[in-house]
């Protein structure tokens, strides 16, 4: 108890000294909370943008030839395979390697842009917004009709309102049925011009391959793709090049783990600071307090109380600074969060930082402590 109390008599009597290293444990403590909050609250809403739900997009690539074929019986087996939801074809501009010159009388010089090629249901397979008219995709090549991404009519000038949804591709003019933009885990459809597979021929257009996107349950993603190039082209179905997107809760632990890493490579340098901090101020106090401990000393207290004392005194202001630390930390990662519309994350591992200020504030001071018990009070009183 005497030590005890001889350490909170140190802490207080010297406050505007020591209340600089409180602010560094605290800074450096707040820094580690508010790093980790912060990364996990961003990786969490990464996770929560990439992911389909209960679902995960499969992207199977067909050969050109595919292109002869209706979507309906293209598609008609896959209804079958247990797990697939839906389907339909949804071909990129850089799956397609179609591009095409798009000028209207807002922009007659034109502008380069890649051609998508989808069907309805295809398009369904992705999160669009429709931001003017609605998606129409005929099969009948006379009905001349185009989606336009929200960048490409933006550069254009036009929208899909009678009267200003009239342009051309490479020369062939078509009406602008609709606006689209893209959220979700990607946004090429927002820069392309999408057609459907009908409007190839009129247009001149051939892919050089035909993309189906599936939606899979999944826990069933594993089990669906050994059946789902056969389903789609039993002809050949070495041909059918299969991709799925990576599982959210294999990305979220990736994440996880890196963040974790950076973290700890953080803590280390925060820890080395710390221990330095705590142990120069004491050290510095040792020397101020020589006389108070040659009287001490004096009056029959023991090495280990006077040890103690200063063990204590350090160990106070680790622990003091990192609950100021966790509290500054766990209030800036809330507002960060806040602001950008992220979960609040702070995981029950936070807490450890009041018991780690502790110890490496009795760290940083034990060779100071050991110091002080070794003072020989005969030549401080001479």
């Amino acid at each position: 108890m005497y030590a005890i109390e001889r350490a909170l008599r140190g802490v207080m009597g010297r406050w505007r000294r020591n209340a600089l290293v409180v602010f560094a444990v605290a800074l450096s403590a707040a820094c580690l909370v508010t790093m980790l909050g912060i990364s996990l609250a961003s990786s969490d809403a990464i996770i929560e943008s990439v992911s389909g739900g209960e679902t995960t997009r499969v992207q199977a690539v067909l050969p050109a030839a595919a292109w002869a074929v209706e979507e309906e019986p293209l598609l008609n087996n896959s209804g079958n395979i247990e797990g697939v939801d839906s389907a339909g074809t949804l071909t990129g501009a850089e799956a397609s390697g179609l591009k095409a010159r798009l000028d209207s009388v807002a922009r007659p010089e034109g502008i380069a842009v890649g051609i998508a090629v989808a069907s309805p249901r295809g398009l369904a397979q992705r999160d669009l917004a429709i931001l003017d008219g609605a998606i129409s995709l005929p099969a009948d090549p006379a009905t001349a009709t185009v989606l336009l991404g929200s960048r490409v009519a933006r550069d254009l000038g036009v929208s899909a309102r009678s009267g200003d949804n009239r342009i051309r591709i490479n020369g062939s003019w078509v009406l602008v049925a609709a606006v689209l933009e893209e959220s979700g885990e990607s946004s090429a459809l927002s820069a392309s011009a999408v057609i459907s597979p009908g409007a190839l021929g009129p247009l001149g257009l051939t892919p050089v391959t035909r993309v189906v996107e599936l939606r899979v349950q999944t826990e069933r993603v594993g089990s669906a793709l050994k059946y789902v190039a056969g389903s789609l082209w039993p002809a050949d179905s070495a041909a059918v090049s299969l991709s799925a997107a990576q599982d959210p809760r294999q990305l979220r632990d990736r994440l996880e783990g890196e963040t974790l890493g950076l973290v700890l490579a953080v803590t280390w340098v925060m820890i080395g600071v710390a221990i330095f901090l705590i142990a120069n101020t004491m050290q510095i106090a040792i020397g101020e307090r020589h006389r108070e401990i040659g009287v001490e000393r004096a009056f029959g207290i023991g090495r280990g109380s006077i040890a103690g004392q200063f063990f204590c005194e350090a160990a106070l202001l680790g622990g003091i600074g990192a609950i100021a630390g966790l509290l500054l930390g766990a209030g800036a990662s809330a507002a960060a969060c806040l602001i950008n519309g992220w979960t609040i994350l702070l995981p029950p591992l936070v807490l450890l930082v009041v018991p780690a200020g502790l110890l490496l504030g009795g760290l940083g001071g034990s060779l100071p402590a050991w110091t002080a018990s070794r003072i020989r009070p005969i030549e401080l009183l001479r």
